[in-house]
């Protein structure tokens, strides 16, 4: 659940906070639009004191902000990975939020905004939209984001379209949810996500019947701070004793947060043990939080860890406790561009995909997809035939 910050004085009778922001900081970007209760349409160009450089969104406005202003305005709230405003937001001359949603993220390393380059600068986000371009649209939650994203280039310059990344978990509370971002009207061709959520839509009837495509399957995997010792992890008895012994566990928001909360904790029997010090990290990768050193063990699908800097992989959940994960795409039932859709979900189940996929931390099962389920499909039905007219004549 999304936490809010109160910050004083306010114009505005009351702000409701949406939309994504990117601020230029390496590893990167926050959640902060505000929208007037009163009229969600308005949105006035308004200056915030004493920053420049970066832009934060208000409503459908966009204004200057500087990263050197992000140390002294977001703090840490508590051990959940939440941050909160903590300053005032000078709006013009008068108007002072009253309440502000900061979701600081970090997940994708690249080229930060303006040029400058950092080991780990964010991705600045695309703002949710209404309408779509003749791009691609995808819907993509944090496991297949690294994947996919080495692909990009291939799949353009094959196909000449630009593919348009916007990103969210597959479930959730949170606004940036991918059911929630359907269910207000956001637009998309494509939606990425854990398989089980997928199903869900589909029964919703917000995909295109038929569409539905399985991508890869993702295991979840354990980091630790690079440098620190490497704990044993390869013996679930060996397991459950690093588990005991670390001073502090972070697991993710997602399916397989879920998980190992839920499940994982009660099936080694050390539920009451670990619970004063195993936390949930809500909007950012658990893994940054492990790279700062605040956390010894974090936990999360290797695809959603190996892509950062800081930490090392010690390995895999031991298979006798372990959860895998289905990731699968389908094209949305009001697709403007539903014949690209389908091409990008074919070209991502094609062997040459696949490969990089796997590379990318995932496990293939280009075995379930296109012509190779088709033609298993046609050997058993005429296999099934000829018994039948074996049968019949004998």
């Amino acid at each position: 659940m999304a936490h809010t910050a109160p910050l004083e004085g306010c114009f505005l009778p009351r702000c409701v906070l949406l939309m994504v922001v990117g601020l230029a900081t390496c590893n990167a970007y926050a959640v902060v639009t505000a929208i007037p209760e009163d009229d969600p349409s308005t949105g006035t160009t308004q200056e915030v004191s004493g920053v420049a450089h970066l832009p934060l969104t208000i409503s459908n406005a966009t204004v200057p902000y500087d990263q050197a202003t992000l140390p002294t305005f977001l703090k840490k709230e508590d051990a959940m990975g939440f941050k909160r405003a903590d300053q005032k937001i000078q709006m013009g001359s008068h108007n002072r939020l009253r309440e502000a949603m900061i979701d600081i993220r970090n997940d994708i390393p690249t080229e930060g905004p303006h040029g400058a380059s950092c080991e780990e600068a964010a991705e600045e986000p695309r703002e949710p939209t209404t309408e779509l371009t003749q791009n691609v649209t995808v819907m993509i939650s944090g496991g297949f984001k690294a994947a996919l994203k080495k692909l990009l280039s291939q799949y353009e310059a094959k196909s000449g379209y630009e593919v348009i990344l916007v990103p969210g978990p597959s479930m959730g509370q949170s606004p940036q949810a991918i059911p929630n971002r359907l269910a207000r009207g956001e637009k998309a061709d494509v939606v990425i996500m854990v398989g089980d959520a997928l199903t869900s839509l589909e029964k919703g009837n917000w995909t295109q019947p038929g569409s539905r495509t399985e991508l890869a399957d993702s295991s979840i995997g354990m980091v630790v701070k690079k440098g620190d010792p490497w704990p044993d992890i390869k013996t679930v008895t060996a397991f459950r004793n690093t588990l005991l012994e670390a001073k502090s566990i972070a697991y993710s928001d997602s399916a397989s947060g879920t998980y190992i909360s839920s499940q994982l904790f009660k099936k080694l029997g050390i539920e009451d043990r670990v619970k004063d010090k195993a936390h949930m990290i809500e909007c950012i990768p658990v893994a940054s939080e492990v790279a700062k050193g605040n956390y010894a063990l974090g936990f999360q699908q290797v695809s959603e860890l190996l892509p950062v800097h800081g930490v090392d992989l010690v390995g895999e959940v031991p298979d006798e406790v372990q959860l895998i994960t289905r990731y699968a795409g389908a094209v949305i039932a009001e697709a403007v561009n539903q014949k690209e859709g389908e091409a990008l979900l074919s070209f991502l189940s094609s062997p040459e995909a696949q490969d990089i996929i796997h590379a990318a931390g995932l496990r293939s099962v280009r075995a379930e997809n296109g012509g190779s389920s088709c033609r298993s499909s046609h050997t058993a039905n005429a296999v099934f035939i000829l018994l039948a007219l074996i049968t019949i004549l004998f």
